[in-house]
């Protein structure tokens, strides 16, 4: 895979996430009513989780760096195809 620097160094922009999400419904998408409110909340939480995982693996990056959504997108994927959720 080629390296992606430019993850490491950008930032995270959290404003635009309550209106995506509510876009994203009116696609259909299953969202539970009033996530929009709490996607940020919930965004940071896995957001720590994730930098205390990798600290613990030596290494240091704050938790608005967009390597850190890039890892919780992967660990989302990773979920959503497990045996448990195949049909």
């Amino acid at each position: 895979m080629p390296a992606y620097p430019w993850f490491a160094k950008n930032s995270v922009d959290l404003t635009d996430i309550p209106k995506k999400i509510r876009a994203m419904q009116t696609l259909g998408v299953p969202y539970a009513p009033g996530y929009d409110q709490k996607a940020v909340a919930d965004y940071k939480q896995e957001a720590q989780s994730i930098v205390a995982e990798l600290k613990a693996s030596g290494v240091e990056i704050t938790a608005d760096k967009e390597i850190i959504a890039m890892i919780a997108y992967l660990h989302k994927l990773g979920r959503d195809i497990s045996p448990a959720n195949q049909k």
